[in-house]
């Protein structure tokens, strides 16, 4: 699991009514957030999805003219999340 609840170099080290990175100017998250992040959240994936998810909806809020499609694959479609695996009991646990 993340080690801080807020990601050090998450939505609060951006811009964030533009969505740039503070750091780089790129739209957030850039390469190097990107790869911060699946290192902070290397053991909670799903975690991780949920706080894309509500960075998501901050953009689509605070960038409107956005298509839904841009939106996902900049803060959801980049992201390798586990596959499916069995959990005991035979039930299949869809991994985030």
């Amino acid at each position: 699991m993340a080690t801080t609840g807020v990601p050090a170099l998450g939505w609060s080290a951006c811009g964030r009514t533009v969505g740039r990175c503070a750091g780089c100017g790129q739209e957030w998250p850039c390469p190097d957030r990107r790869r911060r992040l699946l290192i902070e959240y290397a053991d909670d994936r799903l975690s991780l999805a949920f706080y894309l998810g509500l960075r998501l909806a901050d953009a689509a809020a605070d960038l409107p003219g956005l298509p839904a499609d841009s939106l996902h694959a900049r803060f959801l479609g980049w992201a390798r999340f586990r596959p499916s695996r069995s959990v005991p009991g035979g039930h299949q646990h869809r991994g985030v």
